[in-house]
């Protein structure tokens, strides 16, 4: 009888669901950050230069990097709204920075004001010697990183094929809103 007692209290606490089914901290942050339900983005591109360094780079080949991307993947939206991405490229003499961010939609409970903010971002820097495919490799990089982030978090919604579903996919036919000094 106490073999049975073991063995039924064994096969409850198996069937109770544990902490192994719950996501984890950051399973609950990368939902946070980049879960949409795999929706487009709407991108925007906004070129600073301090300096005649890299003056054979066109803010139109950086805009290329990121429609490509988006496009590619399936992700690229023609309606501005959220999720939007904004891609910052900095460049002052031999340095340079990339800064991307997806904006959602948040609500915040306590006042039920909804506004876009920042979730997730990333960041590469460095010298770019003067060599504009390098500036254009880094930028490439970091849509890379973003891309595969938004559809490891997006999977389950994305489809089989990494792709938003074909109701929702947007047309290739319109580039990001340039922001110009």
């Amino acid at each position: 009888m106490k073999a049975v007692v073991i063995a039924g209290t064994v096969l409850a606490l198996g069937a109770v669901p544990g902490s192994a089914q719950d996501p984890t901290p950051e399973q609950e942050a990368a939902l946070f950050q980049l879960f949409t339900r795999c929706k487009p983005v709407y991108p925007t591109v906004a070129v600073e230069r301090t300096s005649a360094k890299l003056e054979d780079l066109s803010n139109s080949q950086l805009e290329e990097v990121v429609l490509t991307g988006l496009r590619s993947d399936g992700l690229l939206s023609e309606k501005e709204g959220t999720p939007f991405l904004y891609v910052a490229v900095g460049i002052v003499d031999w340095a340079f920075v990339v800064r991307i961010e997806l904006l959602k939609l948040v609500n915040d409970r306590e006042t039920d004001i909804v506004g876009a903010a920042p979730t997730w971002r990333t960041y590469r820097y460095g010298i770019h010697g003067g060599d504009p495919e390098f500036l254009l490799s880094s930028l490439g990089t970091a849509m890379r990183r973003f891309l595969d982030d938004y559809l490891l978090v997006n999977e389950g919604a994305c489809g089989a094929s990494g792709n938003p579903p074909a109701d929702t996919a947007a047309s290739t036919g319109v580039g990001p809103q340039a922001i110009l000094p």
